[in-house]
C-alpha cells in the first residue's frame, strides 16, 4: 500500500471522528500491520493530529505517541455510554485527478450527487458546494498543499499543486 493511499485512509478516520463528539471519545484502539492493538485514551484534552510520516495521539495526560503510518492497519474509537464505533477504510471515494492543479472529479459509487467540504490540514473550511459525479470541482484558487474533502460522511485527502 503506498504511503499516499494509506495517509488517505487514516485522514478519513481522523476528520470522521473529529466530526463525531470526540469530547465523549476516552479509548483509541489502533490496530498495526502486525494485528497487535494499543489503547490509548483521548478525551476533550486529547489530540490526534499528523506529522510527516506520523500519526500522533495526545493521550488525556498530555503524553504524546507517535505511530508510523505505515504500521497502522485500522483505528476503531470507542465511547463510554456509546455504541462502539469503528470506521471502515474500504468505502473511500476517488478524488482524481491527485494531485491536481487547477480542479478535481470525484468519483462517488454510493449516488450521483452529494455534498462537499474541502478542509486545510488546519482544519479550515477551504471550499464547500453541492457536486455530482461529473462536476468539476474549481481548487485552482486554493494555495498548494495536502486538503482533506469530505463527501457526505466519507472523507478522501487529495495534493493541490
Amino acid at each position: 500500500m503506498s504511503y499516499k493511499h494509506l495517509l488517505m485512509r487514516l485522514s478519513l478516520i481522523i476528520i470522521v471522528s473529529l466530526t463525531t463528539n470526540l469530547s465523549a471519545q476516552t479509548k483509541v484502539l489502533v490496530t498495526a500491520t502486525d494485528g497487535s492493538e494499543t489503547a490509548y485514551s483521548v478525551d476533550e484534552n486529547g489530540k490526534l493530529f499528523f506529522s510527516e510520516t506520523d500519526l500522533m495521539i495526545q493521550e488525556t495526560n498530555g503524553e504524546i505517541f507517535s505511530i508510523a503510518l505505515s504500521n497502522i492497519r485500522k483505528i476503531n474509537f470507542e465511547s463510554e455510554g456509546q455504541n462502539n464505533e469503528e470506521i471502515s477504510t474500504s468505502e473511500i471515494t476517488a478524488v482524481f485527478p491527485n494531485p491536481s492543479g487547477d480542479y478535481i472529479k470525484i468519483a462517488h459509487s454510493d449516488k450521483s450527487d452529494f455534498d462537499v467540504v474541502v478542509y486545510s490540514l488546519q482544519g479550515n473550511v477551504v471550499l464547500k458546494g453541492h457536486y455530482t459525479n461529473d462536476d468539476s470541482i474549481d481548487i485552482s484558487s486554493l494555495p498548494a498543499g495536502l486538503y482533506l474533502i469530505r463527501i457526505d460522511e466519507k472523507v478522501v485527502k487529495f495534493c493541490k499543486l
